[in-house]
């Protein structure tokens, strides 16, 4: 999904409004001094990802309704616990 937003430029999207369009990650992608993303999507996309909190990650899934019977099962452990 986060792929087709970027393809597509959907600027309403998480990758762009999380991501993208942050003045520091979204930097990397784009020309300097302009607005034109020039980097892979799928780079993007990788990057995105990777740069996920746990805590992120099931926020998101829950945001964009990937399978809600498994979002219902997800529970979070802190790590030192």
């Amino acid at each position: 999904m986060a792929l087709t937003y970027v393809e597509q430029r959907n600027f309403q999207s998480p990758v762009f409004q999380h991501y993208l369009n942050d003045r520091i990650f979204g930097k990397s992608y784009r020309v300097p001094n302009e607005n034109k993303i020039i980097a892979d999507p799928n780079d993007i996309v990788t990057d995105f990802i990777a740069s996920m909190s746990d805590d992120y990650f099931i926020d998101i899934c829950e945001y964009l309704h990937i399978n809600d019977e498994l979002i219902k099962k997800l529970e979070y452990r802190e790590y030192f616990d």
